[in-house]
């Protein structure tokens, strides 16, 4: 299904207590999925990464994005606690 679609531009949106993602295409966006926010993140320059648990192994939601300032604030306005990696 996603190999129909490629190419693609993912798109996030975070309100509410839940992120919803989508796949633009000739700049019309589909919504993909909708999850429920809660855990922990943590975050480099380029990527934000959401666990179940603090104690959790394997990423619940990874998101890539260029600005990471602004995806920090919408997580810890959901209360998620959210780290940069240097601060582990």
């Amino acid at each position: 299904m996603v190999l129909k679609q490629a190419p693609f531009k993912a798109e996030y949106s975070i309100k509410g207590g839940y992120i919803s993602y989508y796949r633009k295409k000739d700049d019309e966006p589909k919504l993909a999925w909708i999850r429920k926010l809660k855990g922990v993140a943590v975050q480099s320059d380029f990527a934000t990464i959401i666990f179940k648990k603090s104690t959790s192994f394997i990423p619940l939601i990874v998101i890539l994005h260029k600005d990471f300032e602004i995806v920090g604030k919408v997580l810890i306005e959901q209360k998620i606690d959210c780290r940069l990696i240097g601060e582990l």
